[in-house]
């Protein structure tokens, strides 16, 4: 099974891209994958993900998040057990300079397949960028939050975390498609 994630809008915005490729891969129907729209909520976002991950018990997690000033996909190498955020949730939490798990590591790297990622976006015309880590938002929070479950619960499972920019309809379309041939990949690899 594999789990893929997207975020509903945040910070005042009326549509958030990863939900809609999240609507995107529910509306394939395809029965080896699952997907759901997170609220872009610590509290919230953790305990939707934390009961689809042991109630389906993946494979593999891919988790989408949209970074509004970026151009190019952004692979996120790393977790980190940090919230560190300038401007609260969607339910008002601000969650500042604190750690996710007090007796967790300070990270984890990332565990989906980059380089055939990578390829497979350029085929597509998109570029995938590798970034350090996933910010100190609800995304790097959740990250984390499902790495340290895989550790824990699934070693044998991997996470990984991509960053979408902004998208126009063409592009979306793009990146849709592209993301069915990385549901591919992760059934091989």
């Amino acid at each position: 099974m594999i789990l893929v994630t997207g975020f509903d809008p945040f910070d005042g915005a009326t549509t958030n891209p990863t939900q809609q490729l999240v609507e995107h891969i529910v509306s394939r129907r395809l029965p080896d994958v699952a997907a759901y729209v997170l609220p872009t909520s610590y509290r919230r976002a953790e305990a939707a993900l934390t009961s689809a991950v042991r109630q389906l018990r993946p494979s593999t997690v891919c988790m989408l998040g949209l970074h509004a000033g970026a151009t190019t996909l952004r692979f996120e190498q790393v977790a980190i057990n940090l919230n560190q955020a300038r401007k609260p949730d969607n339910d008002g939490e601000l969650r500042h300079h604190q750690r996710i798990r007090e007796t967790g590591p300070v990270a984890y790297f990332g565990a989906l397949p980059f380089e055939p990622m990578r390829e497979l976006a350029e085929s597509a015309g998109e570029t995938l960028d590798p970034s350090r880590d996933a910010g100190g938002f609800v995304c790097n929070h959740v990250f984390y939050t499902v790495s340290d479950l895989l550790a824990n619960e699934l070693p044998d499972a991997r996470a990984g975390f991509v960053h979408v920019p902004p998208l126009d309809g063409r592009r979306f379309t793009g990146i849709a498609k592209l993301l069915e041939t990385w549901l591919e990949l992760f059934r091989t690899r």
